[in-house]
């Protein structure tokens, strides 16, 4: 069931342009001229603003570079995050950068990784907004001063909300009598963006600012890290920022130049901003002995020195789990080294860092494994061929499982191991991850049906998955299922809404319906997502 805290609140309804006065959309009302698109006052879209096909309904928040809008996809009915980035002399020579970053985030195809469906150039125009398509608004750069204009997927909440919603102790209280546990629900989140994070690393890709706003969250289990190529435009605020940047972020202040910042991130410095955020979680919303023995984990990532830290993502996130999930079982006191190191040795492995202004307790690539969706090996098989069926190519992702670490009598020595190994060899495969590749092997051996029951099976166990959602529709629709697969393609959107290959797949099967008129949306829907 959706939990209450994902509910966005004191959000305004914007105006109507036809027959209505225009306001700005900012934090207090004022008229607007009729054709004045964006406030010149405050830099907010105007009320009823529409922009190519999308309709502005309201004002999300402002970030650290723009403002976010709630717009709505006209056709499809699909609700949108709009972001608009004003023309800022500090970090306008980097858009450029920034929007390749975002397309070779978005074809990561990361489940938990928010794609950006669109990110261009858009400047104001005293034309009609609605008389003109969205290509005609898109525009090269030029010395006009444009804004930079993104569109994502719509999410319900992001971690501060979430963190302010658990504070409660009403709302403690209700999870605990559904049986179930904060603390391993935090796992899972966790878990969740440190796997969005090395898959990037893995692509030579850094966030570089990795705060609680920008990791989105559906009100279940689902969590997002949003604004890949977007946030590190520009630099954190405290306590995020690494120590190893300040000066940099000093100069580039003082030169107006945030270049320099750019061009110094590495996955050091997401490693520091992921261990700020975990800490957040544990000293806001878990008791002390619930999260004890993660401190020197926490305390080890956030070291002064960039190669103190441990030497990826991937070994910081198998250690803070084990760590985590140990906590549990203990009883409060005394604060355990990992793998029964002892505390003398452990210090002297992670020399302290000094106070730390927010969290007085606290002073590169790895890789994953990926596998292809039905429909590759379909479309790669002799014997099955169809230019009208559904088509895609999508990855998915496994998350990170807990692997015990022997303890060796050399502690020393284990523990610099444990900093530099790679876990992907050792990553035990979920049951819902063996249904959903015994599936693919039927699929490519023409056993629909039984490709049928493996993916139903895989849901059983793991039903947020919208690859999985995704594959039993192929296999549906190869069956001529067409009514299953649709209800199995509209699962699979549900979950993430801007795949364009499910949109063209759930096209085919409208078409299959004798559905044109709403085929066709779905094509738009699936060119305008691969724009």
């Amino acid at each position: 069931m959706e939990s209450q805290w994902n509910q966005t609140s004191g959000i305004r309804t914007s105006g109507v342009r036809d027959g209505a006065t225009l306001f700005c959309l900012g934090s207090e009302h004022h008229p607007l001229k009729a054709e004045e698109e964006v406030c010149p006052l405050c830099g907010y879209l105007a009320s009823g603003a529409q922009l190519g096909i999308y309709q502005v309904l309201r004002c999300l928040g402002s970030g650290r570079s723009g403002h976010a809008y709630l717009a709505l996809h006209i056709r499809s009915k699909q609700q949108v995050v709009l972001k608009l980035f004003a023309p800022d002399p500090m970090s306008i020579m980097l858009w450029e950068q920034a929007r390749q970053e975002v397309r070779t985030a978005s074809l990561l195809n990361h489940s938990s990784i928010l794609p950006i469906s669109s990110c261009t150039h858009w400047q104001p125009s005293h034309q009609p907004a609605q008389q003109r398509p969205l290509h005609e608004l898109i525009n090269a750069y030029s010395s006009a001063e444009p804004y930079l204009l993104t569109l994502c997927q719509y999410t319900n909440a992001n971690l501060s909300q979430f963190i302010a919603y658990y504070e409660k102790p009403e709302a403690q209280q209700a999870i605990q009598e559904r049986g179930l546990s904060l603390r391993a629900h935090i796992g899972k989140l966790i878990q969740q963006m440190g796997s969005a994070l090395n898959a990037a690393h893995a692509r030579n890709l850094v966030h570089g600012a990795l705060t609680p706003g920008n990791i989105l969250l559906d009100g279940r289990d689902r969590l997002w890290v949003g604004d890949f190529g977007l946030a590190r435009l520009h630099p954190p605020f405290a306590p995020y920022l690494a120590p190893e940047l300040e000066g940099i972020v000093q100069h580039g202040t003082r030169m107006g130049d945030w270049r320099q910042f750019w061009q110094a991130l590495s996955p050091a410095n997401d490693q520091y901003m992921l261990a700020q955020i975990c800490q957040l979680l544990f000293t806001r919303l878990l008791q002390p002995n619930e999260y004890e023995r993660t401190l020197p984990i926490l305390r080890h990532a956030s070291q002064t020195r960039p190669e103190q830290r441990f030497a990826s993502i991937e070994s910081f996130i198998h250690e803070l789990l084990n760590q985590l999930q140990d906590s549990g079982s203990r009883p409060a006191g005394r604060i355990s080294s990992p793998n029964n190191i002892s505390s003398a040795v452990y210090a002297s492995l992670t020399p302290s860092t000094g106070s730390n202004p927010a969290y007085p307790s606290l002073a590169s690539s790895g890789s994953y494994g990926g596998y292809s969706s039905p429909f590759q090996a379909r479309n790669t098989t002799a014997g099955y061929h169809s230019s009208s069926s559904p088509s895609q190519v999508r990855n998915t992702t496994a998350g990170y499982h807990s692997v015990p670490v022997t303890t060796s009598s050399d502690a020393r020595s284990q523990y610099n191991k444990m900093l530099n190994y790679s876990l992907a060899a050792s990553q035990p495969v979920s049951p819902a991850d063996e249904w959903e590749k015994r599936g693919g092997k039927l699929f490519t051996e023409h056993d629909f049906a039984g490709a049928v029951r493996a993916y139903r099976q895989a849901l059983a166990l793991d039903n947020y998955r919208s690859t999985l959602w995704q594959a039993l529709g192929d296999a549906h629709f190869a069956l001529e299922q067409y009514k299953e697969a649709l209800s199995s393609y509209e699962q699979a959107l549900s979950l993430n809404p801007n795949d364009s290959a499910t949109w063209l797949n759930r096209g085919t099967v409208l078409d299959s319906l004798g559905r044109r008129q709403e085929a066709i949306e779905c094509y738009e829907r699936a060119d305008q997502l691969d724009s």
